[in-house]
């Protein structure tokens, strides 16, 4: 009997591991423009990636040159951030739910305004 079960826990947890990667595969895909939209417009910024990716192990997603640019008179990003990743919480992607679990900035670099007369070419904080 035990010889049985073993291998059915096995194989119904690789299917549920793989019923939530491909359930945060979804939710990224879905989610990531319209996160970016939403954040920008509520924040008063422009905001710019390039590629969104899921990977499997750990499960979570990553998104690569990450811009946010101050308020639209602003030349150049306030925030850059080489990599940005996203790991998801396994329990709540089984029952179809998005939750983070932590987040990871790679290279994050900030510029700040430090004198007003520096506005037309430098960035500021919205």
């Amino acid at each position: 009997m035990r010889r049985i079960i073993l291998p059915l826990v096995v194989v119904a947890a690789v299917v549920a591991y793989g019923f939530a990667a491909s359930t945060l595969r979804a939710r990224v895909e879905e989610a990531a423009p319209e996160l970016t939209r939403t954040l920008a417009e509520k924040l008063d910024v422009r905001i710019e990636h390039g590629d969104v990716s899921v990977s499997y192990l750990p499960l979570a997603a990553r998104v690569t040159n990450v811009r946010v640019a101050g308020k639209p008179a602003a030349t150049l990003p306030f925030l850059q951030i080489d990599a940005l990743g996203v790991r998801a919480r396994l329990l709540p992607l089984l029952l179809g739910r998005l939750e983070v679990g932590e987040i990871v900035a790679e290279s994050p670099r900030v510029e700040l305004l430090t004198d007003l007369r520096d506005a037309g070419r430098s960035t500021y904080l919205p």
